[in-house]
Parts: structure tokens; C-alpha cells; sequence
């Protein structure tokens, strides 16, 4: 689609543009001194994403004790979602150890100086693609890779490369070099939004899951508009350097977090909703030919409420009384059988629907004499109980 096209043009444009600028102009320097509070914002990030990681790896791993069905979806993601998880916490315990890791000035920035951290726009460099490349793997329902990858590349292109844009933007002495790749990577940004609808527009919108999964997908996107208004107005100098490092690094465990809690109820929710799909059809096919099994047998077999009334006729007491099951099924069985055998049909019935299966039943039929004898059977009588209250008796002869 043109989105996609749009997206490789404008990630060469910006990647060719940030490498020149970077090896022709290299960086405004590192800055000497880090603010201790910006420092703990990163040892509160690495805490809180430790643990989340830790219950993917478990949710993970019990996926290998699954049934090859739910194992397919369950471990391919978790990888993904764990490998997001380790360049985040890696990240941050690093940026929290050593003094911020590698610390470049923010040239762009006016007022006060400011610190880039570099080690941040790398993990991102790899986060976020890896992000977006998740949301549309479940998006699409185990595509195959190939298929994801061809419409996926463009988008995660440019997601890269804005990344390394907005870095060298930052970094460069040169303020209209800078200026020109802020703008290169917002409007790349967009380019990657507009893809990223028109691949949520052409999903199929019929599954369980897609509500939340589209959630996700918008809530990505809403976060990172509100990550390019903060690199913005952290430039300006509106929004301080230490308020903008902990928003970006509650920012960066909220969306992990949120999204690797929604792929798992997702998850679980569409594999059992599978299961229970293929479950509902093997009853199903089960129930068709046990009436088969019922209709076509070679022994009379009817079955009848507690009150004797006439669920179910098959074919063969069909042609040995010559009443259709179209007539039998509705009636009672006393109006089809002899009243010599009123008492011990009645008897049979009272113990069935007691719970307690009776013996053999001896039964004349009314009609369906053959040679002037009537038609004779001993019917074995099973009890079973009918959507919780009533029961249900099928008698064999």
C-alpha cells in the first residue's frame, strides 16, 4: 500500500541524512555530571520490569506443558515479549549503575543543560520495532513469518530509523542539521501511524480478541505521540529534564506491562475459545451418529419422558407397530401399546424416573399383527437424567 511505500522512502531519507550528519559532524560531547534523582527514575524502571519479565518467562515455560495446539501461540510470543523485556531491563540497570551509561549533551535543548541518554534511544532502536512487530503478529492471528515480515518491514524501518534520527538530532552540533532531522523523524512517525491504521483496517475485525488487541495497538500509538510532544517540549524547556526522564521511564514499563498482560488473556482467551470450538464440534458429530446409530438400528428402541410421552421412534419399531415416528413422537406410549400391559409399563416407568433402571418390560403393540399374532417385546428400560430435572428413559427391545 502507499503507507508502506511512503514509510521506505522517508526511512532512507532519514537514515542516509543521519549518517552524514553523525560522521561529518560527530556530537556536541558528554556531559561530566547526572542527576542523582534522573538516576533513581531508571533503579524504580529496572525494579518494576523485573518482575513482569519474570512472569512472562513462567507463562513461557508453562506454555511447553501445553498441548501442542496452545503451545504453538503460547511460547513463539513469549520469546518476543522476554527478549523486549531484557533490552528494557538491561537498559535501565545500566543507565542506573554507571551515571546514566553513555551520556551525550542534548544540543537542541535550550535553557539549562540537558543529558541525551544514548543507551535509551538503543534499547528503543530495538524495543520498539520489536513492539510493533508483537502487536501485529497478534494482530494477524500466527501468520506465517514471511507473509508478516513483507507488509511489516516498511514500518519497522522507519520506526528504526526515526529512532536513530531523533538521537542524532539531539547529539549534533549543527542546529539546522539537528532542526531538519527533528522534523525528518516526526514526520516519519506519522508515516508509521498511517501504516499502522491501514494494516489495523484490513484486519479481520470478526475474532474474539480483536477488540483488545486494536486496543493495545492504539494505546502504542497514543504513547507515542506523547513521547514525540515530550521530546518537543523537553527541547523547549517546558517540561524539565527530570520530569521528562520519569515519564519516559514510567512510560516505558506502563506499555510493556499493559501490553504483555493483554497478549496473554488474548492469548489464553482465543486458545480455549479454539478448544472449545473443536470440543462443541466433536460432540456435535458425536450426537449425529449416535442418532444415526438410534435410527438405523436392527432392534426397536424408543425413547419417552417419565410420563411415557414419546421423544424418539426409530425405524425399526416404525415398521413393526406401522406407526410412522412422524405419529409416534408427542404421543403416549400407553396409547401404543395394550392396555394388558398398562401395569407393567407403569411400574417400569415409576422405578426409571426414581433414577433406578428397570429390568425387562414385556409389551404388546396395538398394531403391527403379523399372521394374526400380535406383535410381542421385551423392552430393557435405562433411565438417564435430561438437562438436570427430568429424566429420560430409552428402551431397547
Amino acid at each position: 500500500p502507499i503507507t508502506a511505500r511512503v514509510c521506505v522512502c522517508l526511512a532512507f531519507v532519514q537514515l542516509i541524512a543521519s549518517i552524514t550528519v553523525w560522521a561529518r559532524y560527530g556530537t556536541g560531547g558528554l556531559v561530566t555530571e547526572v542527576s542523582q534523582v534522573e538516576l533513581v527514575y531508571f533503579f524504580g524502571a529496572a525494579v518494576m520490569l523485573l518482575p513482569a519479565m519474570l512472569l512472562e518467562v513462567a507463562y513461557g515455560l508453562s506454555s511447553q506443558c501445553r498441548t501442542l495446539q496452545l503451545k504453538l501461540s503460547g511460547s513463539e510470543l513469549s520469546a518476543c515479549v522476554v527478549v523486549e523485556y531484557v533490552v528494557k531491563l538491561v537498559c535501565y540497570s545500566t543507565m542506573a549503575s554507571f551515571e546514566g551509561g553513555i551520556v551525550h549533551k542534548n544540543m537542541r535543548a535550550f535553557g539549562p543543560q540537558r543529558g541525551c541518554y544514548t543507551l535509551r534511544f538503543m534499547a528503543w532502536s530495538i524495543a520498539v520495532p520489536t513492539l510493533i512487530f508483537l502487536n501485529n503478529y497478534s494482530l494477524w492471528g500466527r501468520p506465517s513469518f514471511g507473509d508478516l515480515v513483507r507488509r511489516l518491514w516498511p514500518n519497522l524501518f522507519v520506526t528504526w530509523s526515526y529512532v536513530l534520527a531523533s538521537w542524532v538530532a539531539q547529539v549534533t552540533p549543527v542546529s539546522t542539521a539537528g532542526w531538519v532531522l527533528v522534523a525528518l523523524s516526526l514526520l516519519s512517525y506519522l508515516a508509521a501511524a498511517s501504516d499502522q491504521m491501514n494494516i489495523l483496517i484490513s484486519m479481520d475485525r470478526s475474532g474474539l480478541g480483536f477488540p483488545f488487541k486494536a486496543g493495545v495497538v492504539l494505546v502504542k500509538e497514543a504513547l507515542f505521540a506523547g513521547y514525540g510532544a515530550l521530546y518537543l517540549l523537553g527541547v523547549a524547556n517546558i517540561v524539565s529534564s527530570s520530569k521528562e526522564q520519569l515519564i519516559y521511564s514510567i512510560g516505558d514499563v506502563l506499555l510493556k506491562v499493559l501490553q504483555a498482560s493483554v497478549l496473554v488473556v488474548v492469548r489464553n482467551w482465543e486458545e480455549l475459545a479454539g478448544l472449545r470450538q473443536n470440543l462443541q464440534q466433536k460432540v456435535q458429530a458425536g450426537k449425529e451418529d449416535m442418532y444415526r446409530l438410534f435410527r438405523h438400528a436392527n432392534a426397536p428402541i424408543l425413547t419417552m419422558t417419565q410420563d411415557g410421552v414419546v421423544v424418539a421412534w426409530n425405524e425399526h419399531l416404525g415398521r413393526l407397530s406401522g406407526v410412522p415416528e412422524t405419529e409416534a413422537v408427542g404421543m403416549s406410549v400407553f396409547h401404543l401399546v395394550r392396555e394388558e400391559c398398562w401395569l407393567g409399563l407403569r411400574s417400569a416407568l415409576g422405578s426409571c424416573s426414581s433414577g433406578v433402571s428397570s429390568g425387562a418390560v414385556e409389551i404388546v403393540l396395538k398394531g403391527g399383527e403379523e399372521d394374526g399374532r400380535p406383535t410381542r417385546m421385551l423392552l430393557t428400560l435405562i433411565a438417564q437424567l435430561s438437562g438436570g430435572e427430568q429424566w429420560t428413559i430409552t428402551a431397547i427391545g
